[in-house]
């Protein structure tokens, strides 16, 4: 399974962070801005995807809108998604977006594992958030640091491994990778 948009509804976390940093750097951005740099591919980051909306809609006159580094958008993001001083983050508003028995009834039958694009101390908190760390163990989980982002199929190829399926031996009639 993908994370992102498959097991968490984002809009109020992801999403608002993205908005949230852009508006911390004298970027206004919207939804709709947010979803044109996704549509024009490379943009499974969404540190990267804010960086590159702070460049293009930057008001700040105070500092030329280039001259911010990725690594103060950076942690303006993670401040905001993860919280700061005991404040709940904008991750503690992601819910799940299947059922939890009707992921269940799909570990039952099939094997199951977890690729996604976010670091893996962030996939672990949703997981235990929503009570799914049992069903999605550790070692079934490939996270940023284990490959190359999405597109790129090696994340996908490493969980079919971990789960013991060789990729080259799948048939049309093979239950679906999810």
């Amino acid at each position: 399974f993908d994370m992102d948009g498959v097991l968490a509804e984002v809009s109020s976390s992801y999403r608002n962070a993205i908005i949230a940093t852009a508006e911390a750097f004298g970027a206004k951005v919207t939804m709709d801005d947010i979803q044109a740099v996704k549509d024009a591919g490379n943009a499974n980051n969404d540190w990267i995807v804010t960086q590159r909306l702070v460049s293009l809609k930057s008001k700040d006159d105070n500092k030329k809108k280039n001259e911010y580094t990725f690594e103060e958008i950076k942690d303006k993001f993670q401040e905001l998604y993860l919280g700061v001083d005991g404040k709940n983050g904008l991750r503690d508003n992601e819910t799940l977006i299947p059922s939890k028995n009707l992921l269940q009834s799909i570990a039952d039958r099939y094997p199951v594992a977890i690729v996604t694009g976010r670091p893996r101390d962030e996939a672990d908190y949703f997981l235990k958030l929503h009570g799914l760390d049992t069903m999605f163990p550790k070692h079934l989980r490939v996270c940023m640091e284990d490959g190359p982002a999405k597109p790129a199929a090696e994340p996908i190829l490493l969980a079919l491994s971990k789960l013991g399926i060789d990729a080259k031996a799948r048939s049309s009639s093979s239950p679906p990778i999810l």
